[in-house]
């Protein structure tokens, strides 16, 4: 095998005695070293928005801590179902003893699995601080690539608009919790090669790719999977309307190549499909109204809350909560925007983009327009959108988020036009580059807001549980696990998962027979008894009939310890407890009481 030679410091020459990748490697990397410099940038970027986090990503939560929790006990799930062999789609180790349907949760199964050494080795909370960067800077560096590659020949133009793909009001708002909207980097793929069926010859192979793509974004979130459906049904629909000679040529190849997509994905897909509709806790419906997740329409010139120029208490009366900023770009972004489409209104592409992004903002504003604090009561075309299947289960405000790529594209074509100009020259590149950086360096992102919370006890984290919980019995936390208690939850995922418990944060049935979907199992009495105390910070009168419920509860939920852990009202709900239960134990710095003599 032939050996690539170097030459020495005294002229003569010498095999290069590295390996024959690491040779490669050079030349590769200085192909590739702005794409490899952006992602650095980009990555760099990331853990700047999570700097609050990674002060101490083994404790430390962001936002207000809720979806944080429930993803960091995603996590260990997803690690626990590959290294215990289990079921990843299903489990009972969450609203014991009936168990929840990862398929109709946001289980982020396509980031957990492959998380799953990070998770085991380190802690499901740094693999999520991890999940959080990677998410933000991998959707930027995928925009880059597919830019840089298909749309436009400037690289600075593709960085840029990559960047605000990735860092757009809209991500870092679900930044705190929802890493299922963040981890957006298969998307631009999925826009790509349903694109590229448009193209005779290669349908069957791309249709496979765009098949086995949407397969694993389908593990990582349905509802962005849904969204970048739309809106290439959105963006194809106007280029039909614009281009209908070309658009009807390139029909039958991407009829063939989404049959093919289509096909691919519905038999890898089935069984997990299946579960979520039809199988077992299924259960029909969101537990809350999507159509009341609506843009108003004054927060797309408004600065988001989480940005350099931003006010949060502004900023949070405009949108539908703190963790729905999804179109505020602030006004010199759009002014720059409507700017470029006038000024290349001609050509073809600023034309789609612009009207497909026209059509998704308004899309965004839910039924009826509302300026400020002012309904218009104007009918918009999202109120017949809500009537047909699925789409009446989509939020409207999250269309604004189809709408970052098209604007960032904008950016993309409009920077690659000034970069290879020759009429002008570097006055009109200055004079861009100086508008460019007004319309986006006000929404620069500033890091999340971080905080630690009570500590899990030792009881738990030592794992002394493990001689009061066999398997098959649960762990019940006070106050029980709910969508504004989650410290059980995070309880089990410092635990590995290793322990069951009642109720939780999750969509399960409501135990009708509608089955409605509801984040909190249905009524026990004493969940509401604790609940109750948790909140007041009055302690029960127990009766009796209090503590024959409580048995009854127990043996429901087939309970063996029940544990407090440090909490504002503690007296109060260990008064209560003693009441219910008898006197507890203070173990490894939690009070335990343990009812497996009590539960049948």
């Amino acid at each position: 095998m032939a050996v690539k030679a170097v030459a020495t410091a005294d002229g003569t020459v010498a095999p290069d005695p590295r390996p024959r990748g690491l040779r490669a490697l050079g030349p590769w990397a200085a192909r590739h070293r702005f794409g490899l410099l952006a992602s650095l940038a980009y990555t760099l970027g990331g853990f700047w928005v999570y700097a609050r986090l990674w002060v101490n990503p083994q404790v430390r939560l962001v936002g207000d801590g809720q979806d944080h929790q429930l993803f960091i006990w995603m996590l260990g799930h997803a690690a626990r179902a590959v290294t215990h062999l289990e079921n990843p789609l299903f489990s009972t180790r969450l609203n014991a003893p009936d168990g929840v349907s990862m398929m109709a949760n946001t289980s982020v199964l396509g980031l957990g699995i492959p998380m799953t050494p990070v998770t085991v080795l380190f802690g499901a909370q740094v693999s999520f601080a991890v999940l959080g960067v990677l998410s933000l800077a991998g959707t930027a560096a995928a925009w880059y690539y597919v830019f840089s590659r298909h749309l436009v020949t400037s690289k600075w133009a593709a960085a840029v608009a990559g960047a605000l793909c990735g860092f757009a009001p809209g991500q870092i708002s679900h930044a705190p919790g929802h890493l299922h909207i963040i981890a957006q980097f298969v998307l631009p793929f999925i826009v790509l090669y349903v694109l590229r069926l448009a193209r005779p010859g290669r349908t069957v192979r791309d249709g496979v790719i765009l098949g086995l793509l949407i397969t694993y974004q389908a593990f990582i979130s349905e509802e962005m999977l849904l969204l970048t459906a739309i809106g290439c049904g959105g963006l194809t629909a106007v280029y039909a309307v614009l281009r209908w000679r070309e658009a009807r040529a390139a029909f039958l190849p991407m009829l063939k190549g989404l049959s093919v997509a289509g096909a691919v994905s519905a038999v890898l897909l089935a069984y997990p499909i299946w579960l979520q509709f039809f199988g077992r806790q299924y259960s029909r419906g969101l537990p809350f109204h999507a159509g009341n997740y609506i843009t108003n329409a004054l927060a797309y010139i408004t600065y988001p809350g989480q940005s350099v120029a931003g006010d949060q208490l502004q900023a949070v009366h405009l949108a539908s909560n703190y963790g729905e900023e999804n179109s505020f770009f602030g006004w010199p972004l759009m002014v720059l925007s409507v700017a470029i489409v006038i000024w290349l209104w001609k050509t073809p592409v600023v034309r789609l983009l612009a009207l497909t992004a026209a059509g998704f903002a308004v899309l965004s504003l839910g039924k009826q327009m509302v300026i400020g604090s002012h309904n218009t009561h104007i009918p918009l075309p999202f109120w017949v959108l809500e009537k047909l299947p699925v789409l009446d289960m989509a939020l409207p405000t999250r269309f604004s988020l189809i709408v970052v790529p098209l604007i960032a594209a904008l950016l993309a074509v409009a920077g690659d036009r000034i970069a290879g100009a020759t009429d002008g020259g570097l006055p009109v590149r200055w004079l861009f580059g100086t508008a460019l950086a007004m319309a986006l360096i006000p929404i620069v992102p500033i890091p999340l807001h971080g905080f630690a919370p009570t500590p899990v006890p030792e009881f738990i984290t030592s794992g002394q549980w493990k001689a009061y919980v066999p398997e098959g019995r649960t762990l019940v936390p006070v106050p029980l696990p709910r969508n504004d208690a989650m410290d059980g939850m995070r309880w089990a995922a410092a635990a590995d998962v290793g322990f069951a418990v009642p109720r939780g944060f999750s969509i399960v049935p409501d135990g009708t027979e509608e089955r409605s979907g509801v984040f909190d199992a249905p009524a026990r009495h004493t969940s509401d008894l604790l609940r109750g105390v948790a909140i007041s910070g009055l302690p029960a009168y127990v009766t009796d009939q209090d503590r024959r419920e409580a048995v009854a509860d127990l043996t429901y939920w087939k309970a063996s310890v029940v544990v407090l852990g440090e909490h504002k009202h503690q007296a109060e709900l260990r008064t209560t407890l003693d009441a219910l239960l008898g006197p507890g134990q203070l173990i490894g710095g939690a009070w335990v009481w343990d009812v497996r003599s009590m539960v049948s």
